[in-house]
């Protein structure tokens, strides 16, 4: 059955008409055709923020980079640098007479924060999972740099937050320094990394494979059987079905099997080198059980041909939101299953005891709360709150973090755990009082960022239980307090104005850094990407000290 694609209600076409309107008297001021008309700095971002968030992201992309100016490119930066190094020079710095442990990375798609301890029916949704959270030391409020595989999980792999630029990063030209977890790790470490995706959507490839992974597989280089992309995961079908993508996806079973295997090889030549594997999982990505065959634990969990007609990315009608709930619960079991099968051979080897497992989401999840489903657009909490899990071998003390965290975090943990030399071209750091679990409430607030640059333009700090969120131009701006209002209903910024003036600097000093020296060809020849903190203003000492 062919889907009609469904017609533009009258509010909608309004918007569109008026954001057109919009978008064409900018780029006509822009271009100096309408030479008198003069936007004042204030409009003319309002403006672009308007046209940001209203019209496709696409097509915004194609004319933005062209006609709006970028108040933050040549900035000078306020952040500290650290001189760039190669790979070499860091691999001379490793002790290479040290006993190291494994490390296995399991990354799980739109998993978000409280579902690790879901149970439905009385029955437990990842029971593999809740045990090492409740074993090692559970990140109770760890946060992703983006709400979308693209820039999540890019970022977790390089240690870069993902704001380079003012329009979208397409991670085709790379003319920054890049060293990422497993190439650090390479001199010293088996390494892999195996996907279920297809790595060549949106260019991921170019982050996640490197010429020092040893083992590398995802549903594009896989010669075998995968499962073909769903129609209600719209932009993702589109891509495939159009040429662009070669395949679908790969069964996480599939992809489990694979690991297994290279496993095995590397265990079979004796424990003389350790290994490093990141796993990425992609069941539970919508529209959910994308498998061959997913038990249906948890039910009702199926739709109707003419209710899946409507379903798209970012729609799909609150009457069958608990069904959804059904089919994400579900593939969230299955990867459970998975993840017990990998543990399992480990434990057979005799190397689980030495191994290091740490278990995250790539970004959250929506569910029709606040009328929103899936990812990718604003920066919600619920799309940016994960699960974060470090378990096995490590003198970390078990418990609770409760201050929060970013993916970004997890570099440097690993390589600390391990003992592996820092590296200074992580933007993140290994989580103040890791190894306290009696000082870990008390530690000193750090800001934890994000951006999404695709079906919007935000960014967004945190630090505790505040979170300050902006449209990029300045369109809006808001304050949340995510202890009393998690689903971010009410904008406290009058009521909290020290916390609202430290945030929104704190916000505005990262963005000018980072797109300062991303738009600097001498800096990113000669130093890494910056550091980043609380903006030294008196509010700021008001507020967090």
């Amino acid at each position: 059955m062919t889907a009609k694609a469904p017609l533009l209600s009258r509010r909608q076409v309004v918007v569109l008409g008026s954001s057109f309107c919009v978008a064409l008297l900018t780029m006509l001021v822009s271009f100096r055709v309408l030479p008198g008309l003069r936007l004042s700095e204030v409009n003319a971002q309002r403006s672009n923020g308007i046209v940001e968030t209203r019209l496709l992201p696409t097509a915004t992309l194609l004319w933005a980079p062209l006609v709006l100016h970028d108040p933050y490119s040549g900035k000078t930066i306020t952040a500290s640098l650290a001189r760039r190094y190669d790979l070499d020079a860091y691999a001379a710095r490793i002790d290479r007479k040290r006993q190291r442990p494994n490390i296995l990375v399991f990354s799980i798609e739109s998993l978000r924060a409280g579902e690790v301890q879901r149970i439905v029916g009385g029955r437990q949704v990842m029971p593999t999972v809740s045990r090492l959270a409740k074993q090692g030391v559970d990140f109770t409020h760890a946060y992703a740099q983006g709400n979308e595989s693209l820039y999540s999980m890019t970022s977790i792999i390089s240690g870069l937050h993902p704001l380079k630029a003012r329009e979208r990063d397409r991670f085709t030209d790379i003319d920054y320094p890049l060293l990422r977890i497993p190439d650090l790790l390479s001199p010293v470490y088996h390494t892999a990394f195996v996907s279920s995706s297809n790595e060549n959507w949106q260019n991921m490839v170019n982050i996640s494979r490197s010429p020092h992974l040893e083992y590398f597989l995802d549903a594009e280089r896989y010669d075998g059987k995968v499962v073909p992309p769903d129609r209600a995961d719209s932009g993702f079908y589109k891509e495939v079905a159009e040429g662009h993508l070669r395949t679908g996806t790969l069964d996480d079973a599939t992809t489990t099997k694979q690991l297994l295997r290279w496993l095995r090889e590397k265990l079979s030549k004796g424990k003389e080198r350790p290994f490093y594997a990141m796993v990425s999982y992609q069941t539970s990505h919508y529209p959910y059980e994308q498998g061959f065959e997913i038990p249906p634990m948890f039910t009702p969990n199926t739709f109707t041909e003419q209710e899946r007609a409507t379903f798209s990315f970012i729609f799909y009608p609150p009457s069958v939101t608990g069904r959804m709930w059904n089919r994400y619960w579900n593939s969230l079991a299955y990867i459970d299953g998975q993840i017990a099968a990998t543990l399992d051979l480990l434990k057979e080897n005799g190397v689980l005891d030495n191994s290091i497992i740490i278990i995250h989401g790539d970004h959250g999840e929506l569910f029709n709360e606040n009328g929103k489903v899936t990812h990718a657009a604003g920066l919600s909490d619920k799309t940016l709150h994960v699960p974060l899990i470090l378990s096995g071998a490590s003198d970390v003390p078990p418990g609770e973090y409760r201050e929060p965290v970013s993916l970004l975090d997890l570099g440097p943990m690993l390589l600390d755990l391990v003992g592996m030399p820092p590296h200074s071209g992580f933007q993140g750091t290994v989580p103040p009082g890791l190894r306290d679990s009696n000082g870990r409430d008390s530690v000193e607030k750090r800001p934890v960022f994000s951006t999404v640059q695709n079906i919007a333009f935000e960014d967004s700090v945190l630090v505790g239980r505040w979170k300050y969120a902006e449209q990029s131009q300045g369109a809006y701006a808001n304050l949340y307090d995510l202890r009393s209002d998690p689903l971010e209903n009410s904008n406290v910024d009058h009521r909290y104005p020290e916390i609202n003036e430290c945030l929104r600097e704190t916000l505005h000093e990262f963005r000018r850094n980072q797109i300062a020296y991303y738009s600097n060809t001498a800096l990113k020849a000669e130093y890494f990407p910056p550091r980043h903190g609380l903006a030294r203003i008196p509010a700021c000492g008001i507020a967090f000290q």
